[in-house]
């Protein structure tokens, strides 16, 4: 392997470095771009993610099976809050556990510039690439590979999956790179769909809650309604009662009068 070769590289989508790659280029991707059995992996599980209706339980497989395509030792899936604030959704070690205070375990520069730029990047080793090797978060996590993908909706990013490995230098390729793409545009898809479907969801259940609501209120004043004539019967019955016997107590002396 050539010095050149060895060397730290980082590679960032939409700079000119990557145009070789036709997925980048808006063309049409060859069949062999991407190893067969690499396609039929994000097939399949663009199928699984198709099924998966919930939101959140399709977060963790995202995560998870980034992690799995990229041989990565930690995964993470970072949404954008409406504010433009990053929200850590789902974090994972190698061990498949969650990662605690996940945003300082990560290497925040790389994360806002390829959500910012809509670009991908890779770099094979933080700790010696020139654009980040004096970041404080390299510094201290002693960053190595990672690679990081945005998750773009109609031109316009709303996340990114983050993945990396810290004991490996050069972990990631530009050949991991594709797949990794093609993933999470089937991802960034499949979680509007689910986000879109737990929103329907939750408005089919305020709805119901609200019709229970207004039969539950319905029924009280209905029984309120009964127990209210109930009581005009009764008062009416009381009335009439009362009205005979008034009617007869005037007529009493009347007749013995009259004997």
């Amino acid at each position: 392997m050539t010095r050149a070769h060895e060397s730290v590289e980082s590679r960032g989508i939409g700079d000119g470095s990557m145009d070789h790659i036709p997925w980048f280029r808006g063309e049409i991707m060859e069949p062999m771009a991407v190893e067969t059995g690499v396609l039929l992996r994000i097939l399949d599980v663009s199928r699984r993610m198709a099924e998966q209706r919930a939101f959140t339980p399709l977060l963790a497989y995202v995560v998870d099976t980034a992690m799995q395509l990229a041989g990565a030792e930690r995964g993470y899936l970072v949404l954008l809050r409406p504010d433009g604030s990053l929200d850590f959704r789902v974090t994972r070690d190698k061990r498949g556990n969650e990662i605690p205070h996940a945003e300082d375990q990560i290497s925040t520069s790389v994360l806002k510039k390829v959500i910012d730029s809509g670009d991908a990047l890779i770099l094979r080793d933080a700790m010696s690439d020139a654009n980040f090797n004096t970041a404080r978060s390299v510094i201290s996590l002693s960053l190595r590979s990672i690679m990081c993908v945005p998750l773009i909706s109609y031109g316009k990013s709303i996340g990114a999956i983050y993945v990396e490995n810290r004991s490996v230098r050069g972990r990631f390729k530009e050949s991991d790179l594709t797949p990794l793409l093609l993933f999470a545009n089937q991802a960034t898809v499949a979680l509007e769909n689910a986000a879109q479907n737990d929103q329907l969801e939750a408005r089919v259940a305020e709805r119901t809650r609200e019709l229970v609501t207004i039969n539950t209120q319905l029924e009280r004043n209905r029984a309120e309604l009964q127990q209210r004539m109930h009581e005009l019967e009764a008062l009416h019955a009381h009335v009439h009662e009362l009205s005979k016997t008034q009617h007869g107590v005037q007529r009493g002396p009347q007749f013995v009068a009259h004997a």
